[in-house]
C-alpha cells in the first residue's frame, strides 16, 4: 500500500482528488502506524518459534530503530524551525494529553489547539529549543542538544535569507540516507569534526583539509570501532596542534573553557581547557600544593571537616549497658581509696610461714626476743 493510500484509510478520503493530502492527516496516519508496530511486533514476538523468521523479525527491527534514530534527528530540526518553545502553556497541555491517549484525535473526535498568530510577549514556558525537548520528551538535556546539533550538520537546511542549503557534513549525512552508519556514531563524529573546523580552517587548504578529513572520518565510522574514530580524531587534532602558527582567535575561543562533561547524584566531572601561559598559574599553584616546605602543603594534608550528621538513636529492643561505678569518695575527702590486697595463695602461705621460722633462727633474731 502506498503511502497516500495508507493516510486515506486512516483520515478519510477527500471530495477534492487535486487537493493536498494535510499535515494533520499525515500526523493522524504516523499515530495510527505506530500503533500497529507495536501490536506487530508483540504477536510476531509471541507467536515466532522458527529462527528464520525470528533473524529476519531482529534484523527488521534494528532497521527501524535506526530510521527512528533519523526521525529523532528530524524531529528535533523541526522543533527548532518552528520554535516549539514559544508555544503558550495551555497549549503545551493540551499536546501532552493528546500525545498520552490519541485515540480520539487519530478518530477525528478532537482537535488540536491553534497555532499561536503573535510571538509572544511575556515568558516563554522553555528558555529554549532544548529545554523545551528535554522537558516535553523527558530525556536529558545532553541528548536534546546534540539532537539539536545532528539536525543542525547532518540534515538540508535554509540560510537566513531562506535560500535552501545542503547539509553541513554531505558525506555524513549520505550515511545517514544509506543506513550504513548508526546514527548517533555518525551525530558524535559530526560534533567532534565542528571542533576540529577552527583548526582546519587556519590552513591555507583548508577547504579540501576539511573535505579530506570528513571522508577519512565518514570511512573510519562505517568500518571501524567507535574506539578506533577516537584515536582517528585525536591523531588529527595533533596534527593540527603541532602546527608552529598560533592559534587563531577562533579556535581559541571553540577549544578553552571549562566544560561539565558528567554530573551524577554526588560529583559533577569537568574538563578544563586553557592556553598554556594560562595553564602556568594552576600549574604553579599545583606545584605549591605539593610542596612539603610550604603552607599550601600543611594546609592540604589537614583532615578534612567530616559533615555534620545527626546521631542515629538505637533500637528499643537493644539492652542498655549499665553505668560506669564510680568510687564511693567520703564527704570532704578528696583521696581515692586503694584497693585491698590480693589475698595469697597456700603455696604462697607455707612460703611465708618457712622464711618467718629461718629469720626468727638467726642470732640477730634471738637477741631481739632475749
Amino acid at each position: 500500500m502506498e503511502t497516500a493510500q495508507f493516510v486515506e484509510s486512516v483520515a478519510g478520503h477527500r471530495d477534492d482528488p487535486g487537493h493536498p493530502t494535510a499535515t494533520d492527516d499525515k500526523l493522524r496516519a504516523l499515530l495510527v502506524a505506530m500503533e500497529m508496530c507495536d501490536s506487530l511486533c508483540e504477536e510476531i514476538s509471541r507467536d515466532t518459534d522458527s529462527p528464520t523468521l525470528a533473524a529476519l523479525f531482529a534484523s527488521a527491527v534494528e532497521r527501524a530503530s535506526q530510521r527512528m534514530e533519523l526521525a529523532q534527528i528530524r524531529a528535533a530540526g523541526t522543533a527548532q524551525r518552528t520554535l516549539i518553545h514559544e508555544l503558550p502553556p495551555e497549549t503545551l497541555v493540551a499536546l501532552r494529553n493528546v500525545a498520552d491517549d490519541p485515540r480520539d484525535y487519530v478518530l477525528g473526535h478532537s482537535r488540536l489547539p491553534d497555532d499561536p498568530r503573535t510571538a509572544p510577549t511575556g515568558r516563554t514556558e522553555y528558555r529554549n529549543i532544548a529545554e523545551a525537548l528535554q522537558r516535553m520528551l523527558r530525556i536529558s538535556y545532553f541528548e536534546a542538544r546534540d539532537r539539536l546539533h545532528a539536525a543542525w550538520s547532518l540534515l538540508p537546511r535554509t540560510d537566513a535569507n531562506g535560500i535552501p542549503q545542503g547539509p553541513r557534513f554531505p558525506v555524513l549525512a549520505g550515511q545517514l540516507d544509506s543506513g550504513s552508519a548508526r546514527v548517533k556514531e555518525v551525530a558524535a563524529a559530526a560534533r567532534k569534526l565542528d571542533r576540529l573546523r577552527p583548526g582546519i580552517e587556519a590552513r591555507p587548504d583548508a577547504r579540501d583539509l576539511a573535505r579530506r578529513v570528513e571522508e577519512q572520518v565518514a570511512r573510519s565510522v562505517a568500518e571501524d570501532t567507535p574506539r578506533e574514530t577516537n584515536k582517528l580524531f585525536d591523531a588529527i587534532a595533533d596534527r593540527l596542534d603541532a602546527a608552529d602558527d598560533p592559534p587563531t582567535p577562533a579556535e581559541v575561543r571553540e577549544k578553552t573553557g571549562i566544560f561539565v562533561t558528567r554530573r551524577t547524584r554526588h560529583f559533577t566531572y569537568l574538563h578544563a581547557c586553557m592556553l598554556n601561559d594560562d595553564a602556568e598559574v594552576f600549574m604553579s599553584h599545583f606545584a605549591q600544593s605539593d610542596n612539603p616546605r610550604t603552607k599550601a602543603e600543611t594546609a592540604g594534608r589537614w583532615p578534612m571537616p567530616q559533615p555534620f550528621r545527626e546521631p542515629v538513636p538505637a533500637p528499643a529492643s537493644a539492652p542498655t549497658p549499665p553505668p560506669t561505678a564510680l568510687p564511693n569518695l567520703r564527704r570532704g575527702s578528696s583521696r581515692i581509696p586503694r584497693p585491698a590486697p590480693p589475698k595469697p595463695s597456700r603455696r604462697c602461705r607455707a612460703s611465708t610461714s618457712a622464711t618467718r621460722s629461718r629469720t626468727a633462727s638467726t642470732p640477730r633474731a634471738r637477741a631481739r626476743t632475749g
